[in-house]
């Protein structure tokens, strides 16, 4: 049995770990299922402003998928997925076979590709790559002693912390006080941010809090726009689950 949450093989597991999974399996079915109802629904929020829905793509599977699930255009084609899959670089025909299955099917819906992101956590075993970005880690004589393996390349919380914050108050908390409702849809890093910064957490506390990947976070603030109460929506004991998932997926990593 495999478990694709945390990455990892059960072999021959015992009847408590087929339950146990099974109950997951019902609970994602059972959420699927429910959210099957909105599907059709038009997407806006409650002061009925409309927002289109917007996919991110890769593989023809996520276009059936996020077709089926009523998507209105593609946000972000990640065109790196063609080059990860294969041993050898993707011909310029097969580049415009791959674009145009992706343009077809979502016609005349958007289509938003970027340009090919290849490098840094994404290298390609057929084209190494010498990376002399002078904002690379590589480069910084902070890490002069560290092994290659041990510099760090991935997203800084408290770079983001200096980003999200003035984003928080010159943006979104002026819209909040004058709608009384925002839609925030982040990256898990921004959104931490914002919690850290919202809730005064300490390193320790925002380091150990995961956030379950698409479901509802509620902050409630009073006239003032001073923080009230923050929950989550749904089931506690999936969501914990879904919070312990990603928790042992950072551990992975």
């Amino acid at each position: 049995m495999i478990d694709g949450y945390n990455g990892t093989v059960h072999v021959n597991p015992l009847p408590e770990v087929r339950a146990r999974f099974q109950e997951i399996v019902d609970t994602d079915l059972a959420l699927t299922k429910d959210l099957e109802s909105l599907r059709d629904l038009p997407c806006e929020t409650l002061d009925g402003h409309r927002m289109p829905l917007w996919v991110n793509t890769g593989l023809m599977a996520d276009v059936t998928r996020s077709l089926e699930q009523g998507a209105e255009g593609v946000g972000l084609y990640r065109t790196e997925v063609p080059f990860l899959l294969r041993e050898r670089f993707p011909s310029e025909e097969e580049q415009r076979q791959i674009y145009r299955e992706q343009l077809e099917a979502f016609a005349p819906l958007p289509v938003t590709m970027r340009t090919l992101d290849i490098g840094g956590d994404k290298a390609l075993p057929y084209f190494p790559i010498e990376e002399d970005n002078p904002l690379n880690a590589t480069f910084d004589p902070r890490y002069a002693e560290l092994d290659d393996k041990d510099i760090p390349r991935t997203e800084s919380l408290k770079e983001v912390i200096e980003r999200m914050v003035p984003y928080w108050n010159d943006e979104i908390k002026p819209t909040l006080k004058e709608k009384g409702e925002v839609l925030v849809a982040a990256h898990g890093n921004s959104l931490r941010a914002v919690v850290k910064y919202l809730k005064n957490m300490s390193e320790e506390e925002i380091l150990k809090f995961n956030i379950p990947t698409g479901i509802p976070y509620i902050f409630e603030f009073d006239e003032d726009m001073n923080f009230v109460k923050d929950y989550f929506i749904g089931d506690p004991e999936e969501i914990k689950k879904l919070m312990d998932q990603v928790a042992n997926q950072a551990k992975k990593k």
